[in-house]
């Protein structure tokens, strides 16, 4: 995974995701991988109400499959057909930064979003979104994580916050 970007930063802060697009004709499995040094997470509107409060539901909706909207060119049937898209965690990172998409940019509308989220102190467990791969991912992570971790938990030691509007405030940590 390192390749030329051999670092401390990579050491700490890097991820994996793995991507699988499936043909929707043959049912062919695409796979590639990429790396991450940040989450970016977002909010989801349903109904004209912002739900999502939840960090953990947000890493959800991040991570479930999607249909794409452009047409994937199958290696195996060579056709475009409609394929869905979906990512796992290959990887993840001993320092997780995760990044909350805080302003809607829509065709009409622009604001910054001001919800609470709710999200744990002390044990944020992404076992979940790893459970969904392969037994070997899981292997993998667990092999390569630092022999101190025993599963893929966090524990927050920092926030930066933004105070003000879409047009302009102050970052705080």
């Amino acid at each position: 995974m390192l390749g030329r970007d051999n670092s401390i930063v990579t050491d700490l802060f890097c991820g994996q995701l793995q991507s699988k697009i499936i043909c929707g004709e043959c049912k062919y499995e695409s796979l590639a991988f990429d790396n991450f040094w940040d989450l970016s997470v977002s909010f989801t509107r349903s109904l004209n109400k912002l739900d999502g409060c939840e960090l953990t539901r947000m890493i959800e909706h991040f991570l479930k499959e999607e249909v794409l909207d452009d047409l994937f060119y199958c290696e195996k049937c060579k056709k475009r057909t409609k394929s869905t898209k979906k990512f796992v965690f290959w990887r993840l990172p001993k320092i997780l930064v995760i990044h909350l998409k805080r302003f809607l940019f829509g065709k009409f509308k622009r604001e910054k979003i001001n919800q609470n989220v709710i999200f744990p102190v002390d044990n944020l467990d992404l076992s979940e979104f790893i459970k969904e791969s392969s037994n070997l991912v899981k292997s993998v992570y667990l092999s390569q994580a630092d022999s101190s971790v025993k599963d893929p938990r966090y524990t927050l030691f920092g926030i930066v916050n933004h105070s003000g509007s879409l047009y302009g405030g102050h970052y705080t940590a």
